[in-house]
């Protein structure tokens, strides 16, 4: 048996193996099986192919692998483990990993998890393929600095000023992003609003977001997320001043800044600051303050 080994290459990487001799029987002479890693993160990752086996060593970003199979006949993944994060693509004849969802076992600063196919080419015998994956666990420090590269990777493309006093703000569509202190919150007025809240006051407010890792990754923010268009959904609320906060500091920080009722902003937020403290991911708010709904 032959093995054909590649080791740690940097991504977005190609893997060809052409089976030999020994392996003829699995895609025909010539014939071979082609690994992606489509995260687009450029981060190194290692593949082994081991006869009828593929051994995948992942790095913390990788969250999508693809396997291109030369074959003649569809893939099927076996039935008896079928896990959600794998699925094929019968017009490509390409197995899709979302090892972001991976679900097996993971010990300390790894996971694990597998899967096996079926494939044959014409003229060719099935054959079973096992699929084995380790990644390796970010910590929640890496966590951070990835996130706070793609804030300072979105930041680099505005315009950015300390907070010069609420009287003097510029406020539209073209506004500067105002740091906020050391809160790691960047705040845009588009308007400041004609009520200012006291404490205790119920603030109502309507928001979209849009997830930085995607702008980082693109150039572009896409579609948000929200009920800012919603009109059957009822907005959130919080108490101004409150001593909780249930969607996070960084959306009640622009009271502190003379944002009042009637006001509109877009907020660069950090997860240790957001509505989804478990979710390491940075995301640009468009928010909208009113004193009723």
């Amino acid at each position: 048996m032959k093995y054909l080994k590649y080791l740690i290459l940097f991504l977005p990487f190609l893997l060809t193996a052409c089976l030999g001799e020994e392996n003829s029987e699995l895609f025909g002479i010539g014939r071979s099986v082609t690994v992606k890693d489509t995260s687009g993160n450029g981060l190194p990752a290692g593949v082994t192919f081991v006869g009828d086996h593929i051994y995948l060593e992942l790095t913390p970003d990788a969250q999508r692998v693809s396997i291109d199979f030369i074959a003649d006949s569809p893939v099927t993944i076996n039935k008896e483990k079928n896990p959600s994060w794998a699925k094929y693509d019968i017009d490509r004849n390409t197995l899709i990993l979302n090892v972001d969802e991976l679900e097996g076992y993971a010990p300390a600063g790894e996971r694990y998890d597998e899967l096996s196919v079926k494939v044959a080419a014409k003229g060719y015998k099935t054959h079973t393929i096992s699929i084995f994956i380790k990644q390796a666990i970010a910590t929640y420090e890496q966590l951070l600095e990835k996130e706070n590269k793609a804030i300072e990777y979105y930041l680099s493309k505005q315009t950015v000023k300390d907070w010069p006093g609420e009287d003097n703000i510029i406020c539209g569509d073209n506004a500067p992003f105002y740091k906020l202190a050391d809160s790691g919150v960047y705040m845009r007025v588009i308007s400041k609003g004609n009520h200012r809240f006291n404490d205790n006051d119920r603030v109502y407010f309507r928001e979209e977001y849009y997830n930085l890792f995607i702008f980082m990754s693109t150039g572009y923010l896409g579609s948000p997320a929200g009920n800012m268009t919603d009109v059957s959904a009822q907005p959130a609320f919080f108490l101004a001043g409150g001593q909780t906060h249930p969607y996070g500091v960084g959306i009640e920080l622009p009271l502190e800044y003379g944002i009042g009722g009637d006001s509109e902003v877009y907020l660069v937020i950090p997860s240790p600051k957001g509505m989804m403290k478990t979710l390491v991911t940075p995301f640009l708010y468009h928010v909208k303050y009113h004193t009723t709904f």
